[in-house]
This record gives C-alpha cells, sequence and structure tokens, in this order.
C-alpha cells in the first residue's frame, strides 16, 4: 500500500509542482492581473490538495484512511510538487529573471538598514544568501513543505474515515 500511496503522490505532485511553478512566475512578473491570479491560485493548490487527498482515499483506499496516511500523502504530495517548481524557480531565477533578486536584495538591504542601527558583515552575507537563485530556491522549498505539513493537518483532519466493519466484501459465489 505504501508504494500505491508514493505512485500517487508522485503523479499528483507533478500535477501540483506545475501549478505552483505557475504561481511563482505570476507572482513574480510584475503584471498586477497575474500577480492577482498567483493568489486565486494559491487557493486552487489547496483545492487540489484536497481532492487528490480525497480521491486517494476513496478510489486507493476502499473509502477509508487513517489521520497519519492522509497526512503522510498530503505531505508527500507537497514534497514531490516542491521538487518540480523548485528546478523551475532555480533556472528561472538564474537564467531568465536574473534582475528580480537584485532587485529583492536592494530593497531589503533598505528595510534592513532602517530596522538595524548597525548591520553586521554577517547581515549583509546572509542577504546575499537569501537573494541568490540556490539560497532562494531552498527557502521557497522550505517555505512549501512547511505548508504542506500545516495543510496536510488539517486536510487529514477533514478527510480521515475508519473502514467501515460492515463492508466486508465477501464473495457469495463460491
Amino acid at each position: 500500500m505504501q508504494s500505491n500511496l508514493m505512485n500517487v503522490a508522485m503523479k499528483n505532485g507533478l500535477t501540483l509542482g506545475v501549478i505552483f511553478s505557475l504561481n511563482f512566475i505570476f507572482s513574480t512578473s510584475g503584471n498586477i492581473l497575474l500577480v492577482l491570479l498567483s493568489y486565486i491560485i494559491t487557493g486552487l493548490i489547496i483545492y487540489q490538495t484536497y481532492r487528490y487527498t480525497i480521491h486517494f482515499r476513496d478510489h486507493e483506499n476502499g473509502g477509508s484512511i487513517r489521520f497519519a496516511y492522509a497526512f503522510t500523502f498530503v505531505l508527500f504530495l507537497f514534497i514531490f510538487a516542491t521538487i518540480i517548481s523548485s528546478f523551475v524557480k532555480y533556472f528561472y531565477l538564474k537564467y531568465f529573471k536574473t534582475t528580480y533578486l537584485d532587485e529583492m536584495y536592494n530593497q531589503n538591504l533598505l528595510i534592513l538598514e532602517k530596522v538595524f542601527p548597525a548591520v553586521t558583515d554577517d547581515m549583509y552575507q546572509a542577504m546575499e544568501f537569501m537573494t541568490s537563485a540556490r539560497g532562494f530556491t531552498m527557502m521557497s522549498a522550505w517555505s512549501n513543505v512547511i505548508m504542506g505539513v500545516i495543510l496536510g493537518l488539517i486536510i487529514a483532519l477533514i478527510v480521515k474515515r475508519a473502514a467501515n466493519p460492515f463492508n466486508d466484501k465477501v464473495d457469495n459465489n463460491e
């Protein structure tokens, strides 16, 4: 049953990874309509995660699922989606929209210098790493996994369903 969980999570995680990637590209576009659309896509991600978990419960588990199993499914779904979207984010920031992180660095540096009277070299180095393609991608990946944990807890509470003890499939043709 565990391999079935992985197969379904990989397949659906690929779809979610594409949606994550589109959400990121739209949110960094600078076009106000695409940025607004990225908020709608965030809702779509939550809805699709719920639908995938319901489908997994009903079609792969015979209509019942334990809380831990549903949580594991959502977590793996987000891990696979994060892997896909991380590749897209890294290459998009590294080769296509190279000025995005530089602009972010400058904006964050202004805020950092206003908030802290003495900015140390370590703070500058940390800011440089977080606004590099690799650092930003890693930070986004962890954010997606944390979002998956939180969403997994909520969705697992909603979709968990005990097996029906009276639903034993007995073949009467024997």
